[in-house]
């Protein structure tokens, strides 16, 4: 999965893109927000199916989903534990 901040002084805060069609993202995106909350994150959802041109413009770089960006940068699902448990979150069942 991959996620993105909108600001970068946003420490606590990643974006998911997904879609309803995407499997991964039905298995993965309840593990993430679980996740997430374990560490005090806050979540984005943005679905790439969406036809509202300001998310059209936001997922032009997105080319698989789920896709988790962090602080502007791509990430995996790992690292995103890694990063949740670095701020004293846990990992949650898989």
């Amino acid at each position: 999965m991959k996620c993105r901040v909108s600001k970068l002084g946003d420490s606590k805060k990643v974006t998911v893109y997904t879609a309803k069609w995407c499997g991964a993202c039905k298995s993965q995106v309840p593990r993430i927000l679980e996740l997430a909350q374990s560490g005090g994150f806050t979540v984005e959802l943005i679905d790439v199916d969406s036809e509202d041109s300001e998310v059209r413009k936001m997922v032009r770089h997105v080319r698989f989903v789920p896709h988790i960006e962090y602080l502007g940068l791509e990430i995996s699902f790992n690292e995103l534990v890694g990063i949740i448990r670095g701020f004293g979150g846990s990992e949650v069942g898989g």
